[in-house]
């Protein structure tokens, strides 16, 4: 059973440490989580579980904390809201797990939106039409089947999905399970920085790394030496692409966060052909890597530069179908199933420049209405998008698809008005990437594979399981009022009921909720999860599939931290971070404090050029278009900090704000923000004030390169303190 901890109690704690702890918050960076330790008692030992010891009381307070009302909204827990979730047995066969993360996404992009932009083999996780070529145009036409029947729903698509942002917060938020409060990356890695994911914090590849071992089921020390790592029936976990959670010691390098092998970028953008980062200010070098094997640092990672020249989308591709043919060939000289695989793919498409070969390009030139900006754009995401495909293919080819999840996410909503613009859209959607609106926050996610079928096949079987028990329970108390099966058979039916052929989720989702999710599908307790901010949304994801439970369970998340806009930064002379924000939802409320005091492009509504404003046919950012905001009068961010009230149910595009009509809920909402404050970290030092960067390093294969400047980040933050 996994239940989590109460968001107050957690919070409070927080608030201790934050207390203790501020002045080296003010000095040094983050690298530790700022999470409470379990309290001794006086004799030493720490103190038992008190929702074992003392079930009846600790399920009393659950409701008293739960059934609070304030202007009618229940109080669900911040940080961790009260629930409990059933921990699913692992499955006979581990899944492998393909994450592919697309960046700088926007919402209103992918072709099943009916955007016109072609990105067939993502459209096809959500309703793959079987007698559909895989290279054939549909014209923009929104991909769902034509009415047919010739349509195979494999996977789901998150109607409400929710992300930080910009690219490091999501990232962390992404492979920890934590919102960047807890972890204090709030604010993306800049080249010259020692800021990074916290080293204690156990990793999405770290905790699958434990699936199908003996420590699957605890949570016990984080950096355990067991030899279970080395066991066959464990995931074999390779990273690709982009990474962006920690470049100035070795120790913040995919290879020491529980990845195998890695191959890509640390840092958070580069130009697509020469690999070159951050060559805007001066400091150009390659920042391309190989790291083979586990723990790959100083004298076994290799800065690559042959690939100079190639696009990096394609150069990606090739790896991820490399890695997955190696992972065939494993097995195949074995004479053995493939052990579980997880491949992280993190393309940097469709993140700026707007770099693409002109073919990409050219099967968009018919698009006279389209600016050189969009089409080039288009053609990014079509190149991701045949790489997705080439992938796929690859793991059908190599015998691995069958037992195969695929989560495809973006990391923040596309960049319209600041962010590195480069021709992405949110519409209908205000704001974008670095700003709190939800052009910003939300974004496309779905889960497919046909892995989902043995998943949810296996829950079908707990839950009969489970019938079963309970009536032979009933039975031997009611033997006197026996009377067949007939109830067993109306319930198994409505478990295997095959529905009406759902694939779009309703319920929130969070970017944190996959660590839980997963953790769940693999049958294995998360160590971090006395300050886990995602809930698992293992069991409703499975109800939605088609021959899923005709009866959905409650949603499994009810409100969600929307995090801090962009300029958050840490000035130790004022004491605070300089952020904006931050923003909550709970159900259909959604509150955002901020003003345009100061650098406001983050939240400020833009003028002309935002996604919420359709620049002729096809709503994407533009520069040059000056229309004026559709809906007309619009609440803008106010000069003084203040708190606006939005109802998403009415009014997704955020123009009203409804604080002063709605007193009530504005103040459970600004409570319910209250809470999650009380364990904000600060945010981490995002510079290298710590450890100063000696310059580049110059390599015999690549030339100037970035290459981890800290030799011992544990010594450097000891000397800090």
């Amino acid at each position: 059973m996994w239940l989590s901890t109460e968001a107050p109690k957690e919070q409070h704690n927080h608030s201790k440490r934050n207390e203790s702890n501020k002045e080296i918050h003010k000095t040094m960076a983050t690298i530790t989580t700022n999470r409470a330790p379990t309290k001794p008692n006086a004799g030493g030992k720490r103190n038992a579980n008190p929702s074992l010891l003392f079930p009846t009381f600790f399920l009393v307070l659950t409701l008293l904390v739960r059934d609070r009302s304030f202007g009618g909204l229940g109080v669900v827990g911040a940080a961790g809201q009260q629930r409990q979730q059933q921990q699913q047995k692992p499955p006979k066969q581990l899944p492998h797990i393909v994450m592919i993360v697309l960046d700088d996404l926007g919402s209103h992009d992918l072709g099943l939106h009916g955007t016109g932009i072609h990105t067939p083999n993502i459209d096809g996780f959500v309703a793959e039409a079987r007698n559909r070529n895989v290279g054939e145009s549909y014209g923009g036409e929104s991909y769902g089947g034509d009415g047919d029947g010739d349509e195979r729903p494999t996977g789901i698509y998150l109607e409400q999905y929710y992300v930080l942002p910009y690219c490091s917060p999501t990232r962390a938020a992404l492979l920890s399970g934590m919102y960047p409060l807890r972890t204090g990356v709030h604010n993306v890695i800049i080249p010259k920085s020692t800021a990074g994911l916290p080293l204690d914090v156990e990793t999405l590849p770290e905790m699958l790394k434990r699936a199908g071992t003996k420590r699957a089921g605890t949570a016990g020390n984080n950096h355990d030496d067991d030899d279970d790592d080395d066991d066959e029936t464990t995931y074999r976990t390779h990273a690709v692409g982009k990474w962006h959670l920690g470049h100035s010691a070795w120790e913040q390098t995919p290879t020491f966060r529980g990845f195998d092998s890695f191959f890509g970028f640390y840092m958070g953008g580069q130009d697509y052909f020469t690999h070159e980062s951050d060559a805007s200010n001066g400091v150009g070098g390659v920042d391309l890597h190989r790291d083979a094997r586990p723990r790959c640092g100083e004298g076994c990672s290799r800065v690559v530069g042959s690939e100079r020249g190639n696009y990096s989308t394609h150069v990606f591709t090739r790896e991820a179908i490399a890695v997955v043919e190696d992972h065939a060939a494993e097995a195949a000289a074995t004479n053995a199933t493939a052990p579980p695989l997880f491949l992280y793919l993190a393309y940097q498409a469709v993140h700026c420049p707007n770099e693409v070969p002109k073919e990409y390009v050219d099967r968009y030139k018919a698009r006279t209405n389209w600016t050189d900006q969009r089409k080039n754009y288009a053609g990014m995401l079509t190149a991701a998008d045949e790489g997705i495909g080439n992938l796929t293919a690859s793991l059908k080819d190599h015998g691995l698809w069958e037992n195969t999840l695929v989560v495809v996410t973006t990391d923040n909503g596309g960049p319209t008005t600041v962010g590195c613009v480069q021709g992405s859209s949110n519409f209908p959607k205000r704001g974008g990437k670095c700003s709190l609106w939800e052009g910003g926050t939300t974004g496309d996610a779905l889960v497919g594979g046909p892995a989902l079928e043995g998943l949810l096949l296996q829950q079908q079987q707990q839950q009969q399981q489970q019938q079963t028990t309970g009536e032979k329970r009933s039975a031997r108390d009611k033997r006197n009022h026996r009377d067949g099966a007939g109830g067993a058979t109306e319930n198994a039916a409505a478990s295997s009921n095959t529905g009406g052929g759902r694939r779009r989720y309703n319920n929130l989702f969070h970017v944190v909720d996959w660590f839980p999710t997963l953790a769940e599908w693999v049958g294995v307790v998360p160590r971090n999860q006395s300050v886990q901010d995602g809930v698992s949304q293992a069991t409703a994801l499975l109800s939605a599939l088609p021959g899923g439970s005709r009866g959905l369970p409650p949603p499994p998340r009810t409100e969600l931290f929307g995090g801090y806009a962009m300029c958050v930064d840490h000035d130790p002379g004022r004491g605070t971070p300089d952020w904006y924000g931050p923003a909550i939802r709970h159900r259909n409320w959604k509150l955002v404090y901020g003003s345009t005091a100061g650098p406001d492009a983050s939240n400020k509504f833009p003028e002309g050029s935002d996604s919420i404003v359709p620049p002729g046919e096809d709503h994407h950012s533009d520069g040059d278009n000056k229309n004026n905001h559709p809906h007309g009068n619009t609440t803008r961010l106010p000069r003084e900090a203040r708190y606006l009230l939005f109802d998403l149910a009415t009014d997704p595009g955020e123009t009203s704000d409804l604080a002063g009509k709605y007193p009530e809920v504005l103040r459970d909402m600004v409570e319910k923000l209250r809470l999650y404050r009380k364990s904000f970290v600060y945010p981490q030092i995002n510079d290298d004030s710590g450890c100063p960067f000696p310059g580049l390093v110059n390599t015999s294969d690549a030339g100037p390169a970035w290459i981890p400047w800290c030799k011992d980040l544990q010594e450097t933050i000891l000397a800090l303190q």
